[in-house]
């Protein structure tokens, strides 16, 4: 279900006749452009059409949409052409898209729907599909409608503001309680987190004593995960019918609230509010409550971006759908930590976002493990641990460098042959619906040929020097 989305999956060998196509028609294009010594737009066109990694999940973001520029020279100039070609691979994807959801494949086609606003951001019917409504030229959400009626604009670095207010805020002045004030001002007064600034974008609210520039950018930063969980695991939050609707007449409906999140201005701050609620709160450099609903970080000179992503992944599956009481209290607790550090590889590489790839941190230490250490849990024994039993286990670390590299397989390895059955796992897990044997079941392989499989792919990561 989860193969990238351009290339269609048949008893788990790739074919993607279209996308060849595709790649074929966008090297003519880049061909003629070096023959016309456009050396720079041959290479952003092959860039566009580069192959992707079978390890890596490619998701689309909203804000890395890429005009068509098709009004740029006539007919035969490149713009033009390229942006001809985008426009017909758009068509292409969306009908495949169709065709997902219609046979059952609601994970791939919704996915689908984001690699046609790839190709042509002014997809009518994929925007649509996908929430968007064309308002003075640009397609918005209904909480960017919101605020465009509102007079708002989104500003880098001081987020959501009245229009009006934008050269005030850029030359130094603060709005506090209907007054302008200077920003150091602003910052004194703010200092308790209790009258600091409150951050809110369309899925977030950042309570913050930090500052309003660093809540901002935690705010992008947690958007941004934001947008690339909810391409991925769409069938977690959504069911089958909501993601087929959405290409009729009811695109899927956006959280009744948002994400509760504190940013303190330092690490001292943070380890005084939370070591009532965590025992071990002195080594964590982020916190997923889930009691009180809430992920907590702090503000540090270089930002611990893999743990923001990590406990926010947890708040995400946390609180998108209602979960059982306990989740992972007797068994299957692995997943749910190997899923947050899979989703710490999230990262920007040569223009295109990823997660995912041989060459992550995590799956370096798991191969090292198992090369250096022979440490491998036998997939029988993980599933069997629960929170507690994983948590005080003196292994731990090692307990979870092979939980995110088992993750990473289940969705990569052996061309995503368990992918679709790793989805229905971590739902079955969080919805409490889970077993010892769960695992097994829907993969419809003994955990002993999964050991196998695995032990094969954790040895495809390469060691320094190899």
């Amino acid at each position: 279900m989860w193969a990238i989305v351009l290339v269609t999956v048949t008893n788990g060998q790739a074919a993607e006749p279209s996308r060849t196509s595709y790649r074929e028609r966008l090297e003519t294009l880049a061909t003629d452009c070096a023959n016309e010594g456009l050396t720079d737009e041959a290479a952003a066109i092959r860039a566009w059409a580069a192959p992707r990694d079978s390890q890596c999940f490619y998701p689309v973001l909203p804000e890395a949409l890429v005009p068509l520029n098709a009004s740029a020279g006539d007919e035969n100039s490149w713009p033009v052409r390229f942006a001809k070609l985008r426009s017909e691979r758009a068509d292409e994807l969306y009908e495949q898209a169709k065709q997902a959801v219609g046979a059952g494949r609601s994970g791939e086609a919704y996915q689908t729907l984001w690699n046609t606003l790839r190709e042509n951001p002014d997809h009518a019917l994929a925007r649509k599909s996908l929430g968007y409504t064309l308002i003075e030229g640009a397609w918005r959400t209904r909480f960017e409608a919101e605020k465009h009626r509102a007079g708002q604009i989104w500003h880098a670095e001081f987020g959501w503001l009245p229009q009006e207010h934008v050269a005030r805020y850029e030359a130094g002045e603060r709005y506090y309680l209907k007054g302008w004030i200077s920003a150091e001002k602003e910052a004194e007064l703010r200092s308790e987190l209790a009258r600091g600034w409150l951050v809110q974008t369309e899925h977030y609210s950042i309570r913050t004593n930090h500052s309003l520039e660093a809540g901002v950018k935690l705010a992008t930063r947690l958007e941004r995960l934001h947008a690339v969980w909810r391409q991925l695991f769409v069938t977690y939050y959504a069911s089958p019918r909501q993601i087929a609707e959405a290409f009729v007449r009811k695109p899927l409906a956006a959280p009744a609230r948002r994400l509760q999140v504190v940013y303190y201005r330092d690490r001292a701050e943070y380890l005084s509010e939370l070591r009532a609620h965590a025992a071990q709160i002195e080594i964590t450099t982020g916190f997923y409550l889930g009691e009180k609903e809430t992920a907590y970080f702090f503000a540090a000179e270089e930002e611990d971006v893999a743990t923001q992503y990590h406990e926010a992944t947890h708040q995400l599956f946390g609180e998108s759908r209602p979960i059982a009481r306990g989740v992972g209290a007797d068994g299957n607790f692995w997943i749910i930590e190997g899923i947050a550090c899979y989703m710490e590889s999230l990262r920007e590489r040569d223009g295109r976002w990823i997660t995912g790839g041989l060459d992550t941190v995590r799956l370096l230490a798991a191969r090292q493990r198992y090369t250096d250490d022979q440490f491998y849990l036998p997939l029988a024994d993980l599933t069997a641990l629960g929170m507690s039993e994983l948590q005080q286990n003196p292994k731990i670390r090692s307990i979870y460098s092979q939980s995110t590299a088992m993750t990473h397989f289940l969705l990569h390895g052996l061309d995503g042959k368990y992918r679709e059955a790793a989805m229905q796992y971590i739902l079955a897990v969080y919805t409490g619906r889970d077993r010892a044997t769960t695992l097994s079941e829907l993969t419809e392989t003994e955990y002993a040929d999964l050991d196998r499989q695995y032990e094969a792919f954790i040895q495809q990561v390469p060691l320094p020097g190899e």
